[in-house]
């Protein structure tokens, strides 16, 4: 049930783990091809393309930590507006029946 639960998200975010995977490795191989063009020697290649991967290690889980930190305050202000916006509704409601009553 809940493999089956993750198998209808991921098809809806067309996003699997599998493709995420495929995209790195696609990433560091064209990284590598291109520093063996501008002629990097292997000794200096791999430092850079190791650093680079830390880099990435370390800013992802911030990025990810702030979008959805974002995202949890946008939704806590729409419905701090929705509330509002309810209560409003609701005193001018009660305003109108009064003048009926």
């Amino acid at each position: 049930h809940e493999m089956e639960r993750r198998r209808r998200k991921n098809a809806q975010n067309n996003l699997s783990p599998l493709k995420a995977l495929g995209s790195c490795v696609a990433f560091f191989t064209q990284l590598e091809m291109f520093f063996m063009r501008i002629g990097v020697i292997s000794i200096l290649r791999d430092p850079l393309i190791i650093s680079l991967l830390r880099l990435v290690l370390l800013v992802q889980p911030i990025v990810a930590t702030v979008l959805a930190v974002a995202s949890m305050v946008r939704k806590s202000v729409r419905s701090l507006c929705a509330d509002e916006n309810l209560k409003e509704a609701v005193a001018a409601a009660g305003s109108a029946l009064k003048l009926f009553s």
